[in-house]
C-alpha cells in the first residue's frame, strides 16, 4: 500500500520540533534557493526579536544538518508541490505569513492559510489499502488511536495509550500532549506550549480542535488569540476566523475583513504597537491614527480563452477562470501569483520582477474523470480498478505535483516513481529534480506509515543534493538525519538520545593521498530523566573536537535560561559567566486606551558576571576586584514600555561605562550612544 499523508513537522531554527513525512517543509521556502546548513556547533536560538534581545542566553549546542529541500523554483523535493511562505508583516513578536503546503493553496474566495492558524485532527489507522490523503489527514505510526497537532507549517503526531489516557510523541522528540477536556496542549521540546480549544465526539477518546487559544513561551511571553463567532466543533474546515493575536509585550496583529469575517478571508493584516495606539483585540476593526505596518491581500479574476478542462469541482467551478492573487507586504513589495481554476499556483512574480518569472506545469485529471495530463507518463487514472489488481496503482498521489517548472527560459523537470508494496510490506517512493545543467536532487523513502519500526525504514531514506552530498535518515518514525556523505568521501555521523537530542557528531576524513587526519568527535550531555522540559533538552556540557569541555547550569523550574556557563581551563582557571534574570511587565494601552501594565510577567536578562583572571566564587569572584559586571536596562516600570533594551552598563570595578538606545514606535532602534563614564541613567 502507498500512503502519502503528512505525518510530521519541519525542522525550524535549529533542533527539530517534530517532522513532516518529508524532511523540510518550511522556514526558508521564501528564499527560493536550496540550502544545507551544516552548523555542527553554534550559538543556538537565532536572532530574537528586538524586544527580547537580552531575554536569555542560549548554550553552545550540537546541531544536525538542516536540509532545505525546497528548490530554487519553490518546489519541494519531497512532495513535488509548490511551497511558498511569505513573511508579509511583522512587529515585535507577532507576524503574518501566508503559506502553501502540500494540499493547501492560495484559495480564491478565502481560506488563505497562514502560519498563525492551528488545529488538531485524528489520524487514520495504518491498515488496508490507502492512498494520498492530503494535508488534512494523517496516518498513525501504530494501530492505536493517534492525533496530529498543527500550527502553521509545523505538525506532530501523538499516540494515545487508552489504558492510561496519556499521549506519547510518535517522534520520541521530548515533546508532549495533554488533554484537559476544553483545552488540549502541545508542549514542544523547548517548553513552548500551544493551547487548543478542544472538543470531543462521543465514542472517540481523542481530542479534536479547530482553533489555537494561546501560545505560551518559556520566558513568559504569551500570544492570545481572538476569533469572530463561536468555536466550531465540526471538522478541520470549521476554523473560526482570527480577529487579532495579542502579545503581552504590547504588540497586536489585527486581521481586517471586507465583510463578515470568514476563515482565511482577510483583506489585510496590520501589526500595531499598543504602547502607542489603542486597539481592542476583540473588535471587528480599529480606527487607527498612526500608519502601522500592513500586508494586503487582493484578488482579480482572469478569464482565459482555453478551458482548463479539469474535473468539475461543483456548480460554481468555472474552467475558464484563473485568478491573480497579490500579497503586498509591509514594505509595499508585491508577490504576484497566477492560480488556475483549481486555485493552484501556475506562475509566480517575485517582488523584484515586473512580470512572472516562474511557470509551473502540474499533474491534472481531465473532465472525463480518467484522462491524466502532465502526470509523469501516466495517461489514465484507472480509478475504478480494485487494489488487488497490480496494474491499478492509484495515481491520486500525483495530483497537483509539478511536472516541470520554467525560469528565464530554462526548464527543470520533476519525476515521481512510487513502488507499490504488498500489504503489509511497505511501498516506497522516489522523487527527482533535474536542473537545466544536468544536475539532480533525489529523495526517496517509505510510502507506508506504520511500518517504520518493523522494516527499519523511515518516511525518508536518503536525499542527494545537486553537489552529490547524500544524507541518510534513521529507519524510524522519528527519521532524523543519521549520516552525511560528501562526494569526496567525508562521512559525518549523528547520534541522538531517546528524546531526540543530538549527542554526538563524528567526522571521518575522506581519503587523501599521504594524509592521515584523525577522526573528529564532538559530543553533548543532557539531563536524564527529563525533570523540566524548559531545560532538559539543552546540553549540560558540550565537548568540542579538541576535547575541550564547556558546562552549563540552568534555571530548571522557571524559564530555562542559562544560570552559569563554565568554559575550558585557561592558565589553570575555568572561566565562568553567570547570568541573572528578573520578571518585568510591559506597559501598553488597554482596549479603552488606558496605559496599564500587563498582568503577565516576562523574564529578562538583567546582568552577567565574569572574572577577569581568577576563579568564580558563588555569584561573584574569588579575587577582590576581579569581576566585570554587565547590567541591562529595560526602562522604567511605567508606559509606554515594550521591554526593549534601553541601556547596557559595563563595570569592571574601576570604571563604569553606559551605552543607551532609543526606539521609535515601530520598535526600530533609532539612536545609540557611545559607552560613557559617569552617565547615571538612560533617558
Amino acid at each position: 500500500m502507498l500512503n502519502w499523508t503528512m505525518g510530521k513537522v519541519s525542522r525550524v531554527n535549529g533542533m527539530s520540533t517534530g517532522r513532516m513525512a518529508w524532511f523540510r517543509m518550511g522556514g526558508r521556502g521564501v528564499s527560493g534557493a536550496l540550502s544545507v546548513a551544516l552548523l555542527a556547533m553554534l550559538c543556538g536560538g537565532g536572532a530574537p526579536a528586538p524586544a527580547y534581545a537580552q531575554t536569555k542566553m542560549s548554550p553552545l549546542t550540537l546541531q544536525a544538518p538542516e536540509v532545505d529541500a525546497i528548490d530554487e523554483n519553490f518546489v519541494s523535493a519531497q512532495t513535488g508541490k509548490t511551497h511558498f511562505s511569505i513573511k508579509a508583516v511583522a512587529l515585535g513578536d507577532v507576524a503574518f505569513s501566508p503559506t502553501t503546503v502540500a494540499g493547501l493553496y492560495f484559495q480564491y474566495g478565502g481560506a488563505i492559510a497562514d502560519n498563525n492558524y492551528g488545529y488538531i485532527v485524528n489520524c487514520n489507522p495504518p491498515t488496508g489499502y490507502q492512498t494520498y490523503g492530503g494535508v488534512f489527514q494523517c496516518t498513525a505510526p501504530s494501530p492505536g488511536p493517534s492525533l496530529q497537532v498543527i500550527h502553521g507549517e509545523e505538525r506532530a503526531i501523538f499516540i494515545l495509550n487508552t489504558s492510561t489516557g496519556a499521549y506519547a510523541p510518535a517522534s520520541n522528540d521530548g515533546s508532549s500532549f495533554t488533554d484537559g477536556g476544553g483545552t488540549c496542549t502541545w508542549t514542544k521540546r523547548d517548553g513552548t506550549q500551544i493551547s487548543y480549544v478542544g472538543f470531543h465526539v462521543s465514542g472517540n477518546p481523542l481530542c479534536q480542535s479547530n482553533n489555537i487559544s494561546k501560545i505560551t513561551y518559556p520566558d513568559g511571553r504569551i500570544l492570545t488569540y481572538y476569533y469572530h463567532g463561536a468555536f466550531s466543533t465540526a471538522d478541520v474546515n470549521g476554523q473560526s476566523p482570527i480577529l487579532s493575536i495579542a502579545s503581552n509585550s504590547g504588540y497586536l496583529l489585527k486581521y481586517t475583513y471586507p465583510s463578515t469575517p470568514t476563515y482565511g478571508g482577510e483583506s489585510s493584516v496590520t501589526a500595531i504597537n499598543r504602547a502607542y495606539e489603542t486597539c481592542d483585540p476583540a473588535a471587528l476593526s480599529c480606527s487607527l491614527v498612526n500608519p502601522w505596518p500592513t500586508a494586503t491581500l487582493s484578488w482579480q479574476i482572469k478569464t482565459v480563452s482555453t478551458s482548463d478542462n479539469f474535473v468539475s469541482l461543483g456548480t460554481s467551478y468555472n474552467p475558464y477562470h484563473h485568478y491573480i492573487f497579490t500579497i503586498t507586504d509591509q514594505g509595499s513589495r508585491n508577490y504576484v501569483f497566477e492560480l488556475d481554476s483549481y486555485s493552484r499556483v501556475i506562475s509566480y512574480q517575485p517582488p523584484q520582477a515586473t512580470a512572472p518569472m516562474y511557470y509551473y506545469s502540474l499533474c491534472n485529471v481531465l473532465s472525463d474523470g480518467d484522462t491524466l495530463q502532465n502526470c509523469f507518463g501516466r495517461a489514465k487514472w484507472n480509478a475504478n480498478k480494485t487494489p488487488s489488481d497490480p496494474t491499478s496503482q492509484p495515481v491520486s498521489q500525483y495530483f497537483d505535483m509539478v511536472s516541470s517548472s520554467t525560469k528565464n527560459g530554462q526548464t527543470w523537470t520533476y519525476s515521481f516513481n512510487p513502488s507499490l508494496g504488498s500489504y503489509p510490506a511497505p511501498s516506497s517512493w522516489k522523487h527527482t529534480v533535474s536542473s537545466p545543467l544536468g544536475t539532480t536532487i533525489t529523495a526517496n523513502g517509505n510510502g507506508t506509515p506504520g511500518t517504520e519500526q518493523v522494516y527499519q525504514q523511515g518516511p525518508i531514506s536518503s536525499v542527494t543534493l545537486y553537489d552529490g552530498t547524500t544524507y541518510a535518515y534513521e529507519g524510524s518514525w522519528r527519521n532524523y538525519v543519521s549520516r552525511a556523505t560528501t562526494p569526496s568521501g567525508k562521512v559525518t555521523g549523528y547520534g541522538y538520545d531517546s528524546r531526540g537530542n543530538l549527542q554526538t557528531i563524528t567526522e571521518t576524513p575522506y581519503s587523501v593521498s599521504g594524509s592521515s587526519a584523525p577522526t573528529i568527535t564532538r559530543s553533548a550531555t543532557y539531563p536524564s530523566p527529563c525533570g523540566y522540559i524548559v531545560s532538559c533538552n539543552k546540553p549540560t556540557s558540550v565537548v568540542d573536537g579538541n576535547n575541550n569541555q564547556t558546562d552549563y547550569t540552568y534555571y530548571d523550574t522557571t524559564h530555562g535560561g542559562i544560570r552559569t556557563m563554565t568554559g575550558p581551563a585557561v592558565n589553570g582557571v575555568r572561566p565562568q559567566t553567570r547570568y541573572f534574570y528578573a520578571q518585568r511587565r510591559a506597559w501598553y494601552r488597554n482596549a479603552s486606551g488606558v496605559m496599564l501594565p500587563d498582568s503577565g510577567y516576562i523574564w529578562v536578562l538583567t546582568s552577567t558576571s565574569v572574572c577577569k583572571t581568577g576563579a568564580a566564587s558563588g555569584d561573584g569572584c574569588a579575587n577582590s576586584g576581579d569581576e566585570i559586571r554587565t547590567t541591562y536596562d529595560y526602562g522604567p516600570d511605567s508606559g509606554p514600555n515594550n521591554l526593549l533594551l534601553r541601556g547596557v552598563v559595563v563595570d569592571d570595578g574601576g570604571l563604569s561605562l553606559r551605552t543607551c538606545y532609543t526606539y521609535d514606535m515601530y520598535s526600530r532602534k533609532i539612536s545609540e550612544t557611545k559607552p560613557r563614564a559617569g552617565l547615571g541613567s538612560c533617558s
